[in-house]
């Protein structure tokens, strides 16, 4: 059995537009008027800034029909807005208040609907490591993009919206949602902590390492892409393919005397997002009593299997299963 990766979070798009990263080419229109941030017009930052405390405040209650007000024909008509109920139990059920903070904001007209733009931009630090680009293909001439950051756990969460100007004004076309850091890192600046542990000969934590930047790359896919994005997806299937050849698994675990099977390793996310080493494996027991102390037994010996999993994280999750 191969290793395993859960992410708890789910990275969802609600959509009534048609943009996606496989339309894109090369000779496709880029608009040349868009305004960025503080150069946007106040009073219509203001009133974005209104239906997007009332998006945020929508997933917090699991309240779909807060958004129907808002919510363009698009939406509504390409039925954009299903699944709803299960990514506002998952990312809503995880926010203490619908807060956030402006990560970005363009403002943009384009000379004709669906007209793809094309918008360069990055973090601050860390030189080309976090430079990206927003690509949209907007229903509407006149169009609001935001990226909203919401603080939870150990991760900021990435909202994306995006609305179009119609004759009944400001409609919403777009929400995503997704991870943008993981400890305070991007999943472009944890790929390079990965390559520098691969090359050190930590196989376990590169792994890791790799899986945290799979995770956290695509906080917006078909909008938001990395410059590095293709990287870091070439390395992370080579690096698990790699990691699968160094380890034999499953593997049994001789050391313990009830001879459990080790059968991969992943990262998951708790409750309060916070990602861990996640160990799974089979157990010949069905005595709870028995399997909590056969657990504590293999945590203590994991690391003869995975050496150095317990190098930069206090606290591994197990999870056994019953072997049929």
């Amino acid at each position: 059995m191969k290793p395993l990766l859960i992410c708890t979070f789910s990275v969802a798009i609600f959509s009534g537009c048609t943009f996606s990263v496989s339309e894109v080419n090369e000779t496709t229109k880029t608009s040349t008027n868009i305004e960025s941030g503080s150069s946007i017009d106040e009073k219509l930052r203001n009133q974005i800034d209104k239906k997007n405390q009332l998006v945020l405040t929508s997933l917090f209650k699991n309240d779909q029909a807060a958004l129907d007000d808002i919510a363009s024909k698009y939406l509504k008509n390409g039925n954009g807005l299903n699944g709803f109920g299960a990514i506002a139990e998952d990312f809503g059920s995880r926010m203490k208040a619908p807060t956030y903070t402006v990560f970005e904001e363009h403002h943009f007209e384009s000379s004709a609907p669906l007209v793809e733009v094309k918008m360069e931009s990055g973090l601050s630090r860390g030189a080309d490591t976090n430079t990206f680009e927003l690509r949209i293909k907007s229903n509407a001439e006149e169009s609001y993009l935001s990226l909203l950051l919401h603080n939870y756990g150990d991760c900021e969460l990435l909202v994306t919206t995006l609305y179009g100007n119609y004759e009944e004004g400001w409609k919403l076309d777009f929400i995503g949602t997704g991870i943008l850091t993981i400890y305070g890192l991007t999943g472009t600046e944890w790929h390079y902590k990965s390559k520098n542990l691969w090359e050190e000969g930590d196989t376990v934590n590169a792994f890791l390492f790799s899986l945290l930047s799979h995770i956290a790359t695509g906080p917006c896919p078909g909008v938001f892409a990395y410059d590095l994005g293709d990287e870091v997806k070439k390395y992370n299937e080579k690096i698990k393919v790699e990691f699968e050849e160094a380890f034999d698994l499953p593997r049994v675990m001789n050391s313990v005397g009830s001879t459990p099977e080790i059968l991969g390793i992943g990262m998951k996310g708790n409750s309060v997002m916070t990602f861990l080493p996640w160990v799974q494996y089979t157990t010949n027991l069905s005595d709870t009593s028995a399997m909590l102390k056969e657990r504590d037994l293999v945590f203590e010996g994991i690391h003869t299997v995975f050496p150095g999993i317990d190098k930069y994280f206090t606290t591994v999750l197990f999870d056994a299963y019953e072997k049929k």
